[in-house]
């Protein structure tokens, strides 16, 4: 007796029992093939998984063109590059956590912006894991303070907190976005959840505002300050900086 075949479920597909071969693709005698019955058609995001699930560990960039925006984008690289330019970049924050600032423009528009450990993990574009599978998030301030530490923290362990592409622009300029001498001005935003931006030509903070109306820093973004102001609003062009404890 010869065995019996069965689908991918375990299913048995049992013979019709009829002696006559059944007609073939081509309408001739021949084998025909044996299709599941229709479950209903799978979702884009069960796509997703399914490839992700057949590329090599690490490598987005050959994944289809939905992923990371068609851009080709390797995020373990971007990921990976982002520690490196991170780790400098809290050696600057670190002069500036638990102080304000006080940022005073030429027309006379005033800011304070506070600066907290918290912030830092956010304005690098990343959330950050205590095990590889990214089941267990950390505080928002413990990447922080496990770069200072000079911990080693495995790329496994973190994840691009939106846009992925937004991960590689940041890791362009996070580097220097804490030497505030080389902000230039401030500006109003037109974006809903960032209340003004602060900075210069190649970077700029979005700073949100907290229940005691002091400012802290929300977003990181590369490009000019200028880019982002609301339409009919001023340019306020930074006169002082003033590191407050």
């Amino acid at each position: 007796m010869l065995p019996q075949a069965s689908d991918d479920d375990g299913r048995v597909i049992r013979d019709s029992g009829t002696s006559r071969p059944a007609a073939g693709p081509d309408g001739r005698n021949g084998p025909k093939p044996f299709i599941l019955p229709d479950k209903g058609a799978s979702s884009h995001a069960e796509d997703c998984k399914k490839t992700c699930r057949l590329l090599p560990k690490g490598r987005w960039f050959d994944a289809p063109s939905f992923f990371a925006g068609g851009s080709g984008l390797n995020v373990t690289r971007e990921k990976e590059r982002m520690l490196g330019e991170a780790r400098k970049a809290a050696l600057s924050y670190q002069c500036l956590v638990g102080r304000t600032t006080r940022i005073v423009c030429d027309d006379g528009f005033e800011v304070a912006i506070r600066w907290r450990a918290e912030n830092f993990a956010h304005l690098c574009g990343l959330d950050y894991y205590a095990d590889d599978h990214r089941r267990r998030s950390l505080p928002a301030r413990r990447l922080y303070v496990d770069l200072l530490a000079r911990k080693r923290i495995s790329p496994k362990r973190v994840a691009p907190t939106g846009d992925a592409n937004w991960l590689k622009a940041k890791a362009d300029v996070i580097a220097g976005a804490f030497e505030l001498d080389k902000a230039e001005l401030v500006v109003e935003s037109g974006n809903s959840r960032v209340r003004l931006y602060f900075g210069g030509s190649a970077w700029h903070l979005g700073l949100g505002r907290d229940d005691n109306g002091l400012y802290y820093p929300k977003s990181l973004k590369k490009g000019p300050t200028s880019d982002e102001r609301k339409p009919g609003t001023s340019l306020h062009y930074v006169r002082s900086i003033d590191l407050l404890s």
